[in-house]
């Protein structure tokens, strides 16, 4: 299957998912709790209360919190979709870790999950995972260190980060080499060829709100296999900031 340079066509669009496809996803959904409230600091006080133990802190290391507590925000994105959904196809956009179709062993034998994997699990084939990838560029984040708070962190102004990602193990590097300046794969009828490298774990180049410099890739354990997280992978050689809007006060 040779890559497509140009526009994203038709095949990015997942089919129409039906009432019947959604069903067992909204069944599942009315047996949690309750939806996410409509303001965020509630939700974050009821994990706080639930798990008064489980500060969460740049400097905290997310192994000794229960995999309750750091799914939970997961849990709820998956549940409000598939109630929003109905009958309708809808396209959500996330950070690559969250809409992952697939955990790899480790972390399933964990016990955690992610929003994509949830849905994955809810309405099976009806859910489509596309990832992003790239080699080079810009994007905003708030550039920390290991000794800066989350409180810190979550009141940092967002500014252009540029860190190296087509190095070995990069995944840019990789796709860095087809000489194409953008294009899609789908992987769940990739060749053998292609296939073999997708389930090769490699940097990804992604990061949260927040970027360490010092902790840029250089971690073996953040390497991941793009299949069989991802359904379709899509790549731009260059990346650039998103424009931010102005904060009102």
């Amino acid at each position: 299957m040779e890559p497509v340079d140009g526009a994203l066509p038709g095949p990015l669009a997942p089919r129409r998912s039906g009432r019947a496809g959604l069903a067992p996803g909204r069944a599942a959904a009315r047996g949690l709790p309750r939806p996410v409230p409509a303001r965020p600091s509630m939700a974050l006080d009821a994990v706080d209360a639930a798990y008064p133990s489980a500060k969460v802190t740049l400097k905290s290391d997310s192994t000794t919190m229960p995999a309750e507590y750091v799914n939970r925000r997961d849990v709820a994105m998956a549940a409000n979709l598939v109630n929003l959904a109905v009958d309708h196809r809808v396209a959500l956009w996330a950070h690559d870790m969250h809409v992952l179709g697939t955990l790899d062993a480790q972390a399933t034998a964990q016990g955690y999950v992610s929003m994509g994997s949830e849905l994955r699990r809810q309405i099976g084939t009806d859910y489509l995972s596309v990832g992003f990838a790239w080699s080079e560029g810009s994007f905003n984040a708030a550039s920390v260190s290991e000794a800066t708070s989350g409180e810190l962190a979550q009141n940092s102004e967002l500014t252009p980060q540029s860190p190296p990602n087509s190095r070995a193990e990069d995944l840019g590097r990789v796709l860095a080499q087809t000489g194409l300046s953008r294009f899609w794969i789908d992987l769940r009828v990739a060749p053998p060829e292609i296939a073999a490298w997708g389930a090769k774990p490699m940097y990804r180049g992604t990061t949260g709100f927040v970027y360490d410099a010092t902790k840029w890739q250089n971690d073996p354990d953040d390497r991941m296999a793009l299949t069989p997280s991802h359904d379709l992978l899509v790549y731009f050689h260059t990346l650039t900031p998103s424009q931010l809007w102005p904060v009102v006060h």
